[in-house]
């Protein structure tokens, strides 16, 4: 697959997550752990392309994901903030709620090749709370809407250390 046949992303942060994971779990420090904070992104109103409701069986199917966002908050061993992130996944989601992918995440010239799992709770007005465990055993989370009957979604990281979006797009069903 080319980049040319990936749509434009204007956003981005989907697998950023599961650096963000990192990150967010304070490394090896317990007392510097971030907790993921999630408030609502959009309502029905926002829908896009005459998106009228959606399921878990609304989000199935494999998605490109490019991410890029700023750390503004003091990551251990990092130097301080603020510094750019930027990510490329893939991720699946099998239609009945769970998802599974892989990233490479660049973070001030570190980069880190990730897969992680999770779980996808899909509300009937397109909007998702997303929870991710990566291969390190960080768990973290994200807001989304579904667009486009789900070929689609804008996601925003929820941590309080960064910000950053992205856009998924379905590459393969």
């Amino acid at each position: 697959m080319t980049l040319a046949r990936i749509p434009r992303i204007a956003f981005l942060v989907f697998s950023s997550v599961l650096l963000f994971g990192f990150i967010g779990s304070g490394g090896s420090d317990p007392s510097n752990s971030l907790t993921p904070q999630f408030t609502p992104t959009a309502s029905a109103a926002q829908l896009a392309d005459g998106d009228q409701s959606c399921s878990a069986s609304s989000l199935r199917g494999t998605y490109a994901v490019p991410a890029q966002g700023t750390i503004v908050g003091q990551i251990p061993g990092f130097p301080p903030p603020p510094f750019p992130i930027g990510e490329a996944a893939l991720v699946s989601f099998d239609g009945v709620g769970n998802l599974s992918g892989k990233t490479t995440i660049n973070m001030r010239g570190v980069v880190l090749q990730l897969t992680f799992s999770g779980t996808c709770i899909v509300n009937s007005d397109c909007t998702t709370k997303t929870t991710v465990r990566s291969s390190l055993g960080f768990v973290v989370g994200d807001a989304t809407i579904l667009v486009r009957g789900a070929r689609e979604f804008r996601d925003v990281q929820t941590d309080s250390f960064q910000v950053g979006t992205r856009n998924g797009v379905r590459i393969a069903d």
